[in-house]
């Protein structure tokens, strides 16, 4: 049996011990069903935080029997860690400022009403195009840091996130990966159309499926 449908059951219990008539059922039953909801959150929350520190107790003593300097890989990977998000940081920060200051001026209405046309085939408002073009031209991560100021403002729904995610894993950093593509024989542009029309039409497709 399911943990939802013990929490039903429960429910159904409240009610009958409380008295609680059909007609009133309506107000306390979407509170008694949050509630619920909240306590399934919290024991899967649980469950996972259990297990994860299961993992760490046994990469722990896996290390110990292994006589590996546990400080030391913590120290490294700690390093690893900081270097990979300054390196992130500052493309994803500035580009983040920047979409947010053009949000605000006449050039991000014009470039909106320009691409809506073809983005409204995959569901997507004009404003994605922005952190489209960044992604395809630079690189994946300033499509991200473009994305980010949308989100709350055009605003985009998880599935229009979800879409424009998908695009940019296909399609991104056009000028330079084409360039490697073409070192190991296959022609710059046949390569370049082919992730844009495959972005493009996997963009569509997810509207429909969606």
């Amino acid at each position: 049996m399911s943990v939802e449908s013990l929490e039903g059951d429960k429910t159904a219990i409240i009610y009958k011990k409380t008295g609680i008539g059909k007609k009133d059922q309506g107000q306390s039953g979407r509170v008694l069903q949050t509630n619920v909801k909240t306590n399934i959150v919290q024991k899967r929350a649980s469950y996972v935080s259990a297990f994860f520190c299961c993992v760490i107790i046994y990469l722990l003593l896996l290390c110990k029997v292994n006589a590996v300097n546990v400080k030391k890989i913590l120290v490294a990977g700690a390093r690893k860690g900081l270097d990979t998000t300054w390196q992130l940081a500052k493309i994803i920060v500035p580009v983040y400022f920047a979409v947010t200051i053009l949000k605000h001026t006449p050039v991000m209405p014009a470039f909106a009403a320009a691409f809506k046309p073809v983005l409204g085939l995959a569901g997507l408002p004009g404003e994605a195009a922005l952190s489209l073009v960044l992604g395809v031209f630079i690189n994946i991560y300033s499509g991200i840091g473009a994305l980010l100021p949308l989100i709350h403002t055009v605003p985009l729904v998880p599935k229009q996130i979800t879409i424009i995610s998908t695009m940019l894993v296909i399609c991104h950093s056009i000028p330079l990966e084409s360039a490697v593509s073409q070192k190991t024989g296959v022609p710059f542009w046949q390569v370049t159309l082919l992730r844009i029309v495959v972005a493009c039409i996997t963009g569509i497709i997810l509207n429909l499926v969606i």
